[in-house]
């Protein structure tokens, strides 16, 4: 859902339904190259951080990403 914060603009993402494993896949260009970027719920963070591999696809990076834990924290952990 596209979303608009003052001069910001962006999109809102439902997570409210997601399970360990789900994931939420992003594409996006740099320079005139695609990356793409797969999310992945992950509730056990001792399994962190997950291999690029965990996926099918190719060249894809993985961010799994913890979501029992403050909304501030996942943020940082999508950032870093």
């Amino acid at each position: 859902t596209d979303a608009v914060d003052g001069a910001a603009t962006g999109f809102d993402i439902d997570t409210s339904d997601m399970v360990a494993g789900n994931t939420i896949n992003l594409s996006y260009t740099v320079g005139g190259v695609r990356q793409d970027v797969t999310i992945v719920r992950v509730d056990d963070p001792s399994v962190l951080p997950l291999s690029d591999s965990v996926t099918a696809a190719t060249g894809d990076t993985v961010i799994g990403i913890n979501f029992d834990q403050p909304m501030a924290n996942i943020i940082a952990d999508l950032q870093a």
